[in-house]
């Protein structure tokens, strides 16, 4: 029977697999500063188990006047079974404050699916700002993406409060 939960930490490691095997190694964080911010709860993920394994990852941070999601992913062979969406859906309905997430540019047929998919979701493409990730411990060169939101966009306003923020939230970066 499938299930959302809330990730357990002697599941820790096979949530981390699921990252390994679904995101390119220069977006991964390192093994420990992810534990440990799991181990102080500042750090959240939720699961899609069925059948004792997991199947569906998705981890966020609580911004105060957002939610930050962090890693997304369905694994291996239970791709296009419409469970990405189901698992977007649930966590929508979980959060009631805007929901910020970073997708790359739409420079291929991959990343473009993505975004497409997320808007099919509710959420909005915010291409209007500059936003990166500077390098930051294991992350050797600067990460740009654009960021996308639900339910709406992020004001101008917002973005100059959320980005320093998710800096030094999601990466441990003072700006």
């Amino acid at each position: 029977m499938m299930e959302f939960k809330d990730l357990d930490l002697k599941e820790f490691d096979d949530f981390y697999k699921v990252i390994l095997d679904n995101f390119p190694s220069k977006e991964i964080k390192e093994y420990n500063y992810m534990k440990d911010t799991f181990i102080m709860g500042a750090y959240k993920v939720l699961i899609l188990k069925e059948d004792n394994r997991i199947n569906g990852i998705l981890s966020y941070y609580d911004g105060g006047e957002f939610t930050f999601i962090d890693y997304f992913a369905i694994n291996g062979n239970q791709k296009g079974k419409g469970l990405g969406s189901k698992m977007l859906k649930y966590f929508l309905k979980m959060i009631d404050k805007q929901v910020i997430l970073e997708v790359e540019y739409p420079e291929d047929d991959q990343s473009k699916r993505r975004i497409v998919f997320y808007q099919k979701n509710g959420l909005v493409l915010n291409d209007h700002y500059n936003y990166y990730v500077p390098p930051v411990r294991n992350l050797k060169h600067p990460l740009y993406f654009h960021l996308m939101s639900y339910p709406k966009v992020i004001s101008e306003d917002n973005y100059k409060i959320f980005y320093p923020k998710i800096l030094n939230l999601v990466y441990g970066v003072d700006l």
